[in-house]
């Protein structure tokens, strides 16, 4: 998929085809594409008539420590729970984690703010006890 991509942007003389084949930019969007996917997954197990509250709070709650979670891993240069960004590192010899570990290690601080900013912790509980 990744070369079909690759010439059919450089056939378009789209500006990010020269990106394709830059590994440390490859690195960053297998990344990106396993973040996605964890967030859509807690969209995903948002939705639905059965959920409360409390069961979204939990899910909330719960991805808000994941996120933590993930960070201290990728500081430790553990990568098991990024399944794309994993068989990328796998995969290619020419790139490490080093290479893009301290952007991840940002990213997820800063993911990790805007959910503490936008979704209340504890206080909010509070208010409904």
């Amino acid at each position: 998929m990744h070369t079909q991509v690759e010439i059919f942007l450089n056939e378009k003389k789209h500006a990010l085809a020269s990106r394709l084949s830059e590994p440390r930019w490859l690195l960053q969007l297998a990344y990106l594409a396993d973040i996605f996917s964890e967030l859509n997954l807690l969209n995903m197990s948002m939705q639905g008539r059965d959920e409360t509250y409390l069961t979204l709070s939990e899910k909330l709650k719960a991805f808000k420590a994941k996120l933590r979670l993930w960070k201290g891993k990728i500081k430790r240069g553990k990568t098991a729970s990024y399944p794309l960004l994993n068989l990328f590192l796998e995969d290619e010899e020419d790139i490490a984690l080093l290479d893009v570990q301290n952007i991840i290690v940002e990213h997820l601080e800063k993911l990790s703010y805007e959910f503490d900013k936008y979704i209340p912790g504890e206080e909010l509980h509070e208010k409904y006890k």
